[in-house]
């Protein structure tokens, strides 16, 4: 294709883009408006402390274990 023919179809591409970005905006907007909690869930403890996540270190040690015997079969 010729360059200007090129040029035709890029600012048609860009003009369709442009049409259809403030409705794309407002639907996603409203998408995430709907989606986002208005308030951020407490985690449940009885101390007020942070809840704690992941594994305790007891069990880190068992998994390390079984892993390494399993490697030295």
């Amino acid at each position: 294709m010729s360059p200007e023919h090129m040029a035709k179809i890029r600012e048609a591409r860009q003009a369709k883009l442009a049409a259809a970005k403030p409705a794309a905006k407002a639907a996603t907007g409203a998408k995430k408006a709907a989606a986002t909690p208005k308030t951020k869930p407490a985690a449940a403890t009885t101390d007020g402390a942070p809840k704690k996540r992941g594994m305790s270190p007891e069990h880190m040690a068992k998994i390390r274990a079984a892993r390494k015997k399993k490697s030295d079969q």
